[in-house]
C-alpha cells in the first residue's frame, strides 16, 4: 500500500523518476495479480451464491462506507484497518484539501472527507459505478484484529471510549483481583483463546460503529 501511495504522490507532482521500462514491467505484474484476484473473487462469490439477487443482508448493496469522486471517476469502499488512513488522505487530497492543512488539522479525516463526499444513496452509487473505477483494499482479518487492538486498546489515550473499553475487557477476562484504574493502566492482552478473541472483536466493532455513527451525525 505504501507503493500505491508513493505512486499517487508522484502522479500528483508530475515528477516520474522511475525507469519507464521497470515501471512497465511492474505494472504488468500488478495487472496479472489483479486479474487472478478478480477470478478468485468471482469463483468465491459463485460458490457462496453471492452472484445472484437476494433479499438478505449479504445480497442487498450497502452504500454506507463508499466514497464517490465524480471528477476523477473513482469509487472507493472504505474498509477500516485496511489502508483506510492512506486512502482517506488520498481522497481528501483529490477533494481539494491542502496537504499542509491535512497534516496540521486535528479534525478527524473521515469527517473532513464526508464534508466533500456525502454518503451516497444506492441509486447514486449505482450510477457512479457505470463510469468509474471501483476498488477496495483487503487485509487478513487477523491482521486487522491485531491492528485494531494495538491502535484502539493497547495505545488508547486516557479518558477515551477505547480506554474505557480496555478496562472493561480487563475486568471481564483477566483472572486477577487487582482493581483497574485510569492512572495505572495495563491494557488487555492479545489473548490466544479464539472464543475470547471473537467476543472482544465484537465489542470493539460495536464501539467503533457507535463512535463512527456519532461522528457522522455531527
Amino acid at each position: 500500500m505504501k507503493v500505491f501511495s508513493f505512486l499517487f504522490l508522484l502522479m500528483q507532482n508530475d515528477s516520474w523518476s522511475i525507469n519507464q521500462e521497470a515501471m512497465s514491467y511492474w505494472m504488468s505484474e500488478v495487472e496479472a495479480r489483479m486479474v487472478q484476484r478478480r477470478h478468485h473473487m468471482k469463483q468465491t462469490c459463485t460458490m457462496l451464491g453471492l452472484d445472484v439477487p437476494g433479499n438478505d443482508s449479504l445480497h442487498r448493496p450497502n452504500p454506507w462506507e463508499f466514497l464517490v469522486n465524480r471528477p476523477y471517476h473513482l469509487v472507493w469502499c472504505n474498509v477500516f484497518k485496511a489502508a483506510s488512513t492512506s486512502w482517506m488522505y488520498n481522497f481528501n487530497i483529490l477533494a481539494g484539501y491542502d496537504p499542509k492543512f491535512l497534516k496540521n488539522s486535528k479534525l478527524v479525516p473521515l469527517n473532513l472527507a464526508r464534508h466533500r463526499y456525502p454518503r451516497p444513496s444506492l441509486y447514486a452509487l449505482q450510477e457512479a459505478l457505470n463510469d468509474s473505477i471501483a476498488f477496495l483494499i483487503v487485509r487478513h482479518p487477523l491482521e486487522r484484529l491485531l491492528s485494531a487492538y494495538r491502535d484502539k486498546i493497547q495505545f488508547s489515550l486516557p479518558h477515551t471510549l477505547h480506554r474505557k473499553l480496555g478496562n472493561e475487557i480487563v475486568l471481564k477476562y483477566r483472572k486477577t483481583k487487582q482493581k483497574v484504574n485510569m492512572h495505572n493502566y495495563q491494557p488487555s492482552t492479545y489473548v490466544s483463546d479464539v472464543s475470547i478473541i471473537c467476543l472482544v472483536l465484537q465489542e470493539v466493532c460495536e464501539l467503533h460503529t457507535k463512535s463512527q455513527k456519532k461522528s457522522a451525525s455531527k
